[in-house]
């Protein structure tokens, strides 16, 4: 289903810009797919004023398609501040992006291998936020396992993937993850400590 865009929707005017034809300015979907691009690749949350200087763009465009951006949920803003990463609708289109493109079937065929060759289950995973997302798992052979889906989400703190993760990131991001983690404890093992993790 779609519906027409309003005069006052902020991106709107934009595109009608660009529909016209005007020269020298990008249509609003590539403003759009590079704020994405550039936030998605900064080591932290960015400011309107970052994002404005690095694409060049005047600091109301940029708030006018953020803020439409996280609407969408494909940017979130940091709780009282103007600062944005990437939302839960940027991290479901990467990983589907990545899940269906041609380097799955390499990484599907390496799972296989390394299966057979340790017989236990075998994961890739990636970050996302705190957690630790399944992007790709082949399960052993074994009749007592754990089922997990791809795509499922862990807790970092209570997997060996988060843990290999935390252990192989630099000194600075793990301190700014460890300080906004929750420890839930979730067996009686579950290392629930930032000083123990």
């Amino acid at each position: 289903m779609s519906r027409e865009m309003e005069p006052t929707d902020p991106l709107a005017e934009p595109l009608a810009d660009a529909e016209r034809g005007g020269k020298g300015r990008r249509s609003v979907v590539f403003r759009v797919l590079d704020l994405i691009q550039l936030v998605a690749a900064a080591p932290q949350p960015m400011t309107l004023a970052e994002i404005g200087t690095q694409l060049q763009l005047p600091k109301p465009t940029v708030h006018r398609l953020c803020v439409r951006l996280e609407e969408s949920k494909y940017l979130t803003r940091e709780p009282g501040r103007y600062r944005y990463r990437v939302g839960p609708a940027t991290e479901r289109l990467a990983f589907n992006a990545i899940r269906r493109g041609s380097a799955s079937v390499q990484w599907r065929a390496i799972l296989e291998k390394l299966v057979d060759e340790i017989r236990e289950t075998c994961n890739f995973t990636a970050l996302a936020g705190n957690e630790v997302v399944y992007v790709e798992r082949v399960e052993s052979r074994w009749p007592l396992r754990l089922h997990l889906e791809v795509g499922s989400r862990v807790p970092m703190h209570c997997t060996a993937s988060g843990k290999l993760f935390l252990a192989f990131m630099d000194a600075e991001r793990r301190k700014r993850l460890l300080e906004n983690l929750t420890l839930t404890r979730m067996t009686e093992h579950t290392i629930a400590t930032r000083e123990r993790l």
